[in-house]
């Protein structure tokens, strides 16, 4: 298969589609990247990595990046790079909020798993605040040797120099924009859980001017959940109070949205260990 004509529509065999329409990738699990021929992608918590054509594949970065991704994004950084039939890749940077040196971490750990030499040609799409000096001077103090590597700050230029074909830069742009909607609406629904974290999913889904299924849908596709990104801004804010306030567990209960103190009390110490009265007493002994 060559381009994303030949590339299977999303939703057969029981691919979840992406947004409303058929871009042309579908989902396959971690070990499929590189090794199916239709064009595919593969999402983990903050980064896409994706196929589009035997000769080019790319990494978008949806979001601040976070420990657990950085492993699977070394492997699968070096894959794509040993991948011999990869020659082009296009490495979108712009959702990426971490430190910049994680990167840096990333893509040394695939240079050193990578079997073949580093041959293929890189364009990397930096936010705008990125020093392009910087992450091209990193990668020449050893982190990729001899590759033909340039950053830009629009996608389009990027892609016009690698040279990829040009009709599977619209479906790549669908793909990343969806993506960047979705961890952005992610991101906003966390900022309004840490003002407010007795929001339901329905007033949440209210306050984005989103229905409550297609918020389910994004939280399903970033693999977390609403209770789950409910229950750390709750215990971000508890352990906030209780560390630094003398404020009654009984207050710091209800403003967290707990209907009485022992439903918070065991709450809490399932996701902490302590009791609020002892991670209280051992925060104040520090």
């Amino acid at each position: 298969m060559s381009g994303i004509d030949g590339a299977r529509p999303l939703g057969e065999s029981g691919e979840r589609p992406v947004a409303d329409g058929v871009i042309g990738f579908r989902e396959v699990d971690i070990d499929e990247v590189g090794r199916v021929e239709a064009a595919h992608y593969y999402r983990a918590k903050a980064f896409v990595v994706w196929v589009g054509d035997p000769s080019v594949a790319g990494v978008f970065s949806t979001a601040p990046q976070q420990v657990e991704d950085l492993q699977p994004a070394k492997v699968l950084y070096a894959r794509l790079y040993a991948r011999p039939s990869t020659r082009l890749l296009y490495t979108d940077l712009r959702g990426f909020g971490g430190e910049r040196l994680v990167f840096d971490a990333l893509l040394t750990g695939a240079a050193a798993q990578a079997s073949v030499a580093m041959s293929v040609r890189t364009a990397a799409v930096l936010p705008a605040d990125w020093s392009r000096a910087w992450w091209l001077g990193a990668l020449a103090m050893g982190v990729i040797v001899d590759t033909p590597i340039r950053a830009f700050v629009d996608g389009a230029s990027a892609w016009e120099w690698l040279g990829a074909p040009a009709e599977i830069f619209p479906a790549v742009q669908q793909l990343t924009a969806t993506f960047a909607t979705d961890a952005g609406l992610t991101q906003a629904l966390s900022s309004h859980l840490q003002a407010d974290p007795t929001l339901t999913l329905e007033s949440a889904a209210r306050l984005l001017g989103s229905s409550t299924r297609s918020l389910q849908r994004v939280l399903q596709t970033s693999g977390e959940s609403f209770a789950q990104l409910r229950d750390r801004a709750r215990r971000e804010i508890a352990a906030a109070r209780l560390a630094h306030s003398d404020d009654k567990i009984d207050a710091v209960a209800s403003d967290t949205g707990f209907r009485s103190r022992s439903h918070f009390v065991t709450w809490f110490r399932r996701l902490t260990g302590f009791s609020p009265a002892a991670f209280r007493a051992q925060h104040r002994r520090r």
